[in-house]
């Protein structure tokens, strides 16, 4: 007789304590740095936080830095997500909705663009328009 093993499905990450209804709205509110580093100490690299009716899962710590650099192009996908924001600008291939090779190219493209020194360059012309 043919073994049929089945597969379970993952535990939820634990949910970070929070109000009936609110959630950790108002937590999240007030300094959201400080709230994800301490659930991190608290509950470990991976963990839930609710705001209302959203609930968003947390990767954080050198473990979840380390999962994503190593794992993460097999696990995670941009493109669901962004790819109809970029088709209502008639640019569906706009960094944020490509994954794999292609958004590794364009990376490396945009890099000099995007250096500190070419921002730093544009902080007085920015710092004039935000006073005018």
């Amino acid at each position: 007789m043919a073994s049929t093993s089945r597969v379970q499905p993952l535990p939820s990450p634990p949910l970070m304590p929070g109000f009936p209804i609110l959630g950790n709205a108002l937590a999240v509110q007030k300094d959201l740095i400080a709230l994800l580093v301490q659930q991190y100490r608290r509950l470990g690299p991976i963990f839930r936080i609710r705001a209302l009716t959203q609930e968003f899962v947390v990767m954080a710590g050198p473990e979840a830095n380390t999962f994503v650099t190593q794992e993460g192009a097999d696990t995670f996908s941009s493109h669901d997500l962004w790819y109809n924001y970029g088709r209502e600008f008639d640019a569906e291939n706009h960094l944020s909705a490509i994954d794999g090779p292609l958004h590794a190219r364009m990376r490396k493209l945009f890099k000099p663009a995007y250096s500190v020194g070419n921002l730093l360059a544009d902080v007085p012309m920015l710092v004039e328009i935000a006073q005018h």
